[in-house]
């Protein structure tokens, strides 16, 4: 009989080392995974930090790339004929009456010529043949550049035809980058946002029945966020 109890005893001896054996892999095992969660801990806040430095370098990137389109315009829709070496002429003609709205107003003290007021031009190649992309106008200052949004409102319009459709009108605009032309896009499509235009690259906006003028911070946030009160 005794000896049975000394087996028992052993055997349950025996069964607590397996326990405490357990109970430390066990332990083991929640050190490893609270070392492990503050290991994600850390690299998502260094992920975070990286989308954030990635982020100003984008908004910095872009802000550049605007600056460098300071003295360019795009004239859309221009029916010019042939491409010739004459386009900056051509060019000139469908500008002359936006030049002399500016100097009726004391814009400008006289009316300039050509080379005063296109440094260059050209019309970059399209990817469809059924699309004509716009003329890029390289300007030779801001006070030109000035004059011209601000007058191009008398930028002349096609006679409306016997054709089936109207030609579209001239347009005169600032030369954004891709990423504040698609911005620019989206809330003069949304009925969310009122007026909308650009001084200098920057997007200018109000809301509907609102007259302050908003000015977007970052061409890469939601508009959602752009909006809000």
């Amino acid at each position: 009989m005794e000896a049975k109890l000394d087996d028992i005893l052993t055997s349950i001896r025996q069964l607590d080392r397996k326990l405490d054996s357990v109970d430390n892999t066990v332990k083991g095992i929640q050190e490893d995974l609270r070392s492990f969660k503050f290991d994600v801990a850390q690299h998502d806040d260094k992920i975070r930090v990286l989308e954030e430095q990635m982020g100003q370098l984008r908004c910095s990137n872009n802000i550049l790339q605007q600056q460098q389109r300071s003295l360019t315009l795009r004239l859309f829709n221009a029916n010019l004929g042939p491409e010739s070496d004459d386009i900056k002429g051509r060019v000139y003609e469908c500008l002359k009456p936006v030049l002399a709205a500016a100097k009726a107003a004391k814009d400008r003290t006289s009316l300039p010529q050509v080379a005063s007021v296109i440094e260059a031009c050209f019309r970059p190649p399209s990817s469809d043949p059924n699309v004509s992309p716009p003329i890029i106008i390289k300007v030779p200052n801001k006070s030109i550049k000035i004059a011209l949004l601000k007058h191009k409102k008398h930028l002349p319009q096609p006679m409306v035809g016997p054709g089936p459709l109207p030609r579209p009108k001239l347009l005169l605009v600032e030369d954004l980058t891709p990423d504040t032309h698609r911005l620019f896009n989206t809330m003069v499509k949304s009925k969310k946002v009122g007026k909308v235009w650009t001084i200098e690259g920057q997007i200018k906006f109000t809301l509907p029945n609102e007259t302050r003028i908003r000015t977007v911070a970052s061409v890469y946030d939601k508009l959602e966020d752009i909006i809000k009160p």
